[in-house]
């Protein structure tokens, strides 16, 4: 009973000890903060933990707009040159010009707004239909709506990689990229358009050369 006692009296008991450590945070082992590295619109974390799964890579569609405004002021020089020639040809004809512009008019504006709309609702849908998804083996070129193709390319085979950038582009931040893939001794092409921010895609892919 003495030995238990003696025993037990050498070692402080649990509260006291925990009162006599320091209590000043400054004293206190300082832990990391985790590293996080931006990877376009995706975190360390979801590039290479994720990645397992595909992951979207980010366009911009900005680039569609542009080609969109020049379809439409294209559009308004045809619009314009066609209805200067058709009333100086009616009126080298001696055709009333007051009935006959309204008329030339009227047909003009209504095939204008329709081809217009046509173009620019397949140029939205060809761009709003392609998708870019990428995992830690393969990069997916993923098209269409209802009926989707899908074709994958294995990152390891990646043998050049190319930017392109125009003055649009290093302004709104996006631009395209060109990848040649080799396989089984032949060479593809693959080009990923509208890219957000292509720079650091192009580094990215840039560490798969082989």
């Amino acid at each position: 009973m003495d030995f238990f006692g003696n025993l037990s009296n050498a070692v402080p008991p649990a509260k006291v000890y925990a009162r006599s450590m320091p209590l000043d945070p400054s004293d206190m082992p300082q832990v990391p903060k985790a590293r996080t590295i931006k990877v376009g619109d995706h975190t360390q974390e979801q590039a290479e933990t994720l990645l397992s799964e595909p992951i979207m890579i980010p366009r911009n569609p900005v680039s569609m707009n542009v080609r969109m405004i020049v379809v439409v002021l294209f559009a308004d020089i045809v619009f314009a040159a066609v209805f200067v020639l058709l009333i100086g040809g009616m009126a080298l004809e001696g055709v009333t010009v007051g009935t006959g512009v309204t008329v030339t008019l009227i047909i003009l504006l209504a095939a204008r707004f329709t081809i217009l709309m046509l173009v620019l609702a397949k140029m939205a849908s060809n761009w709003a239909e392609v998708g870019y998804y990428v995992t830690d083996r393969a990069i997916i070129v993923r098209r269409g709506f209802a009926n989707i193709s899908e074709n994958t390319y294995e990152l390891g085979n990646i043998r050049h990689v190319y930017m392109f950038q125009d003055f649009m582009g290093r302004l709104y931040d996006y631009g395209h990229i060109q990848l040649v893939i080799a396989t089984m001794g032949l060479e593809e092409k693959v080009r990923l358009t509208d890219l957000k921010n292509p720079s650091h895609y192009k580094t990215l892919f840039e560490k798969y050369l082989g």
